[in-house]
């Protein structure tokens, strides 16, 4: 059911998308700028669909992980792999000591795992096997897809934001009314690049994350663990630098963001304590069952 939710996300999407620029395409040419348009819109879906994952992996500056770098954890995603039936993702490692996992890619069949050097060195076996079921359960419910693109989107729409303030504070040559016409067009795309960020955001809701941590703890039977691993990468962003963006942190077990943003709109993971206390209760429902 999460799979298709997010599959219409998608498809919404680009029905949305699609229908903008065909309304531009035939405002401004007619017949010809709707065929103009559809070219345009097909060549957009499908960099979406081919490069997403590339330009994720490109923004968090990880580098492709092979067995002989680190066969411990290529033999512990092997193990999570065939407890899961999911097949052997592609692996990334970025350079930094906070302990964090995330995931790319659409579907199972193009995932891929972007792991930071301090999984390894902060996190139990354990704790490691818990973050990586969360990553697989968010690929197969498309919440990874939907991410990626929410990501690329964000990204583009900060880097058109930062130009134009960049250029909106330079001293524009040119008539008057020229000068006008670049300054309300760049003050409009000031103002919305963060509207459209949080249409985007929209797309990502908070309470997404809880069923992940609930259908991780499911897999490995120990909701703890998956408590653990939160608890442990929650703590210890604070006291290394990331370089993970935040157009992207919502792909990632915990937000790489290190401090509560003035606009909570953003947000992209529930609090700590909340989703530490469902895994809890989890876990005193789990024994109650058992000694039942």
């Amino acid at each position: 059911m999460n799979y298709v939710f997010n599959a219409a996300k998608l498809v919404l999407l680009g029905a949305v998308s699609c229908v903008v620029l065909f309304s531009i395409g035939n405002a401004v040419a007619g017949e010809e700028g709707v065929l103009f348009a559809l070219i345009i819109w097909l060549a957009i879906v499908a960099g979406f669909y081919g490069l997403s994952d590339k330009i994720v992996v490109k923004m968090c500056r990880a580098e492709m992980l092979t067995v002989y770098h680190s066969p411990a954890l290529f033999k512990t995603v092997e193990d999570v792999c065939n407890q899961t039936r999911f097949p052997m993702p592609k692996m990334y490692m970025i350079s930094e000591d906070g302990p964090n996992v995330g995931s790319v890619g659409f579907g199972a069949r193009r995932a891929g795992l972007l792991f930071t050097e301090g999984v390894a060195k902060l996190l139990t076996n354990d704790e490691l096997r818990s973050a990586i079921a969360h990553q697989f359960v968010q690929v197969r419910r498309m919440d990874t897809a939907v991410g990626m693109v929410a990501g690329v989107i964000a990204m583009m729409l900060g880097m058109n934001s930062k130009i134009a303030r960049e250029r909106a504070s330079a001293h524009d040559s040119g008539s008057r009314r020229q000068a006008f016409m670049r300054f309300g067009f760049r003050g409009a795309l000031i103002l919305l690049a963060p509207i459209a960020s949080y249409a985007v955001r929209m797309l990502l809701n908070l309470k997404r994350v809880f069923k992940l941590d609930d259908s991780a703890s499911s897999i490995t039977g120990k909701p703890l663990d998956m408590a653990n691993t939160i608890r442990t990468m929650e703590k210890k962003k604070y006291l290394f630098p990331t370089q993970i963006p935040p157009a992207v942190g919502h792909l990632f077990v915990v937000s790489p963001i290190r401090s509560v943003p003035v606009m909570s709109l953003f947000k992209s993971h529930p609090p700590m304590e909340e989703r530490i206390q469902r895994l809890e209760a989890l876990q005193r429902s789990v024994h109650g069952l058992s000694g039942a």
